[in-house]
């Protein structure tokens, strides 16, 4: 799985038959995808969270065994994005949620 917002916004203009991406389209994606805010946050990623707050800090076998979630696609896709816009942090072994993790949980709860 891979964050490629544009690609499916294109193909949702070329769909509608228009000739640009628009607010609306965008606004579609994100709702058509479970997209919850403008940086791009999903629900699966917002439940990585909510495992973090509950849990405090995590190794990453515990964050995937607690939520269900493919390795894989924690690995090399939520977890990078979490940490890229600062929802998560790294410590030596372990994930903490991080202040904006925080604010963002409490945003959209």
């Amino acid at each position: 799985m891979t964050r490629n917002i544009l690609g499916i916004c294109v193909d949702i203009t070329v769909v509608k038959d228009k000739t640009k991406i628009t607010e609306d389209i965008v606004r579609e994606y994100m709702h058509n995808y479970g997209v919850l805010n403008d940086e791009g946050l999903t629900e699966t990623d917002l439940k990585v969270l909510k495992v973090l707050k509950e849990s405090g800090p995590l190794e990453k076998e515990s964050i995937i065994s607690m939520t269900q979630m493919n390795k894989e696609e924690y690995q090399y896709v939520i977890e990078p994005f979490l940490l890229e816009k600062g929802y998560m942090l790294l410590t030596k072994s372990e994930r903490i949620l991080s202040k904006k993790g925080e604010e963002v949980i409490a945003k959209v709860i």
